[in-house]
Parts: structure tokens; C-alpha cells; sequence
């Protein structure tokens, strides 16, 4: 079976600082994948020209064939590559659905002040929003204000309204970040059942514990390459990996 997303050779320097360099990964459907590397590997930085906010000195990017290289990141989205952030982007005076039709509109092409206006919603819609809500586990909450969402119930929604539209990749920019252990399990499950559902997860993420119980494969970086690749257990052996991790480096 062809990898659902190909990346090759990607590489952006930032004046001096060249922050990825000839960085390479195949995505494969149904799998979660995470990206891993100390702080400063890229790991962001690959996320960002994935997702067209930032395009690329060198290097393809492509999703089923199609290429995207140096698209616009709304272009990239309408291809099919989701996205949630590290920070929380949500809406604190909407509730849960509307958050998740706000995305739904935007996705579309209906500006965020017109689909944040609750304009009337058809039954197409309203499934699309159930259906996400249930797959992160927030059905019951569907009409409660965002802002008394618990943090860990937010980030949940987050990953809800970028599923709603059916992305063929979602990529997960440190999911668990500032949770507490329940808050982290509950994410694990919800990644979990996302996969289950024939969903596509690319992940960057530092809870090692969360990468090694939820992804099928994983890449490492360091200093802007890859240095490993492979299933949890291979890379958690590899020597490469544990000097990146240690800080053994060579001055």
C-alpha cells in the first residue's frame, strides 16, 4: 500500500539557521505517527511547512499523490491535512458544537465572523458535529460554553473541530502539553479512537509515555535531521536516540 503522505528532502533555514535539513518521512493511512526530538530538533518547524505556513527552501510534500509543496496553508487544509497548535484556539463564549461548526464554516469558506454569527444549520452539519464531538468524547458537552470546558476537555475540542471536515491527516502539535496524567490518558484514548475510526495522526509530542503507547511508528530529530525512524521499540534502542535524549552530543 503507497503512504498516504510523502515528505522528501524538506529544508528551511531562517537566515543562518538552517532549522530542517533534507528531512524525509512516509505516513502510512490508519497509523498514528509521531515526530520526537529534543527541544529545537524542528519538529514544529516540519509541522508548519506540512501545513503551508511556511514554505520550503527544498524538498515535496504530498498527500495521496497530489503535490503541496508551497501551497497556502487554506489550500493545504482543503487538501486535507487538519491541524491543531500547541496553544489553545478555541472560542470561550461558544459552546462545543458551535466551536466545532465555526471550523466546519471556515473550512468551507464562510468567514469566521459570519459562521461565528450561528447561522441557521442544516442536518448534514449537525451529524458531521456529532460525529466529531462523540469520536473525542464530548457528546454530553456539546452545549457547554468552551470557556467551562476543563483545559484538557478544550484541547479535545480542538481536535474535534479539525476533524469535523474529514482531513485525510490530522497533525497534532503536543497534544498532552501542560496536562495532568488523567488529563493526558483521556487524550491517549481519544488518539486511540481516532485511529479506530480509519483516521491518519501525525503527532509531535514530548510525553514519552504517550508516544510509546499510541504510535505505530515514529520519527526522531535532532538539530534539524532525522537520526531514527522506526517502531517504538526499535527506536527507544537505538544508540543515536538515546545520546539525543541524554545530551551526549560532541562539541
Amino acid at each position: 500500500m503507497e503512504p498516504l503522505l510523502v515528505v522528501e528532502g524538506l529544508t528551511k533555514s531562517f537566515g543562518g539557521l538552517k532549522a530542517v535539513r533534507a528531512f524525509n518521512c512516509r505516513v502510512n493511512q490508519r497509523t498514528v505517527h509521531a515526530l520526537i526530538g529534543p527541544n529545537g530538533a524542528g519538529k514544529t518547524t516540519v509541522f508548519n511547512l506540512i501545513s503551508g505556513l511556511l514554505k520550503p527552501d527544498a524538498g515535496r510534500i504530498r498527500l495521496e499523490g497530489r503535490e503541496l509543496t508551497g501551497l497556502p496553508a487554506h489550500m493545504v487544509s482543503r487538501a486535507g491535512i487538519g491541524r491543531t497548535f500547541q496553544t489553545i484556539r478555541v472560542f470561550r463564549d461558544l459552546t462545543a458544537e458551535e466551536n466545532v461548526l465555526v471550523g466546519l464554516y471556515a473550512h468551507s469558506g464562510v468567514s469566521v465572523v459570519r459562521s461565528a454569527l450561528r447561522p441557521p444549520v442544516d442536518r448534514k452539519l449537525r451529524r458531521e458535529v456529532e460525529a466529531a464531538l462523540e469520536l473525542v468524547g464530548l457528546a454530553p458537552s456539546a452545549g457547554t460554553l468552551a470557556r467551562n470546558l476543563s483545559y484538557g476537555e478544550q484541547k479535545r475540542l480542538e481536535m474535534a473541530r479539525a476533524l469535523a471536515w474529514g482531513p485525510r491527516v490530522l497533525l497534532l502539535d503536543e497534544p498532552t502539553a501542560g496536562m495532568n496524567p488523567t488529563e493526558a490518558a483521556a487524550i491517549m484514548q481519544t488518539i486511540a479512537r481516532i485511529r479506530e475510526a480509519g483516521r491518519t495522526v501525525m503527532l509531535v509530542e514530548h510525553n514519552m509515555r504517550v508516544v510509546m503507547d499510541v504510535s505505530d511508528w515514529i520519527t526522531v530529530m535532532d538539530f534539524g535531521e532525522v537520526i531514527a525512524e522506526g517502531t517504538p521499540d526499535r527506536v527507544t534502542s537505538d544508540e543515536r536516540v538515546i545520546k539525543a535524549y541524554l545530551g551526549e552530543r560532541k562539541c
